[in-house]
């Protein structure tokens, strides 16, 4: 899954191999425990950004996805800056809406990501450029 699919510099403390581990144990388990024919996989659209400007300051998003954030508030979200890392963050955000739709769909649904509540409106933290939830 692309929520893994960002390069880190080595001995970074995030598990970013966990999504792709996790994903995976999925498949492992609906072989095994006959999940297959009632398991769907949907890939979300990323997010645009007009669309995440409507939770998060303006000013935030546009130094964020610009690249521009200063030093001191990229430490502060615990990631280096790429474009990979701000897609892999649009579409896992996608990702936990359209599970929210999923699962009022089909009564269930499972994200892989998201979970990501230690973004705030106007700031990144914890390894969370984007409030999620």
């Amino acid at each position: 899954p692309i929520y893994s699919q960002l390069e880190l510099p080595e001995g970074h403390r995030y598990p970013i191999m966990k999504y792709q581990y996790l994903y995976e144990s999925v498949l492992v388990h609906m072989e095994k425990d006959n999940w297959k024919e009632h398991t769907q996989f949907f890939q979300p659209e990323a997010l645009t950004v007009g669309e995440v400007k409507r939770v998060h300051d303006e000013e935030y998003v546009e130094l964020l996805v610009s690249g521009n954030m200063p030093a001191a508030k990229m430490r502060r979200i615990g990631f280096p800056w790429s474009e990979s890392l701000i897609t892999r963050t649009l579409t896992s955000a996608a990702g936990t809406a359209l599970t929210a739709k999923k699962a009022l769909e089909y009564g269930v649904a499972i994200h892989l990501s998201g979970g990501y509540h230690h973004a705030h409106k106007e700031f990144g933290s914890g390894f969370c450029l984007f409030n999620d939830l």
